[in-house]
């Protein structure tokens, strides 16, 4: 499934207030996996630096994540599909002690 950032320039809002959108974006995508849709919330970061909050999906779309975002009242300025570099080693990959 497609990997997607998510992000969100939250001016105004608190640590607290951003915590909590998190939570109930975790929850609002658990109620549309339930509804059928392929959506997961994996994480967020805030960077206080830039005032601003990265939250990663796995979602088969761009406009679910967007769909979530409404739903979880959480302001999703901005989304790009991503690669997860991680997630599959290959055989190549050498095992370093």
């Amino acid at each position: 499934m497609p990997r997607f950032v998510g992000e969100t320039y939250p001016v105004g809002l608190s640590r607290d207030n951003l915590a909590a959108a998190a939570r109930r974006a975790r929850f609002i995508a658990a109620q549309m996996r339930a509804e059928g849709h392929q959506i997961r919330f994996v994480k967020s970061t805030y960077m206080p630096a830039e005032d601003s909050l990265i939250c990663l999906f796995d979602a088969t779309s761009a406009d679910l994540v967007l769909e979530l975002g409404c739903r979880a009242e959480l302001p999703i300025e901005r989304i790009v599909e991503g690669v997860d570099l991680m997630s599959q080693p290959k055989s190549t990959d050498v095992d370093i002690h």
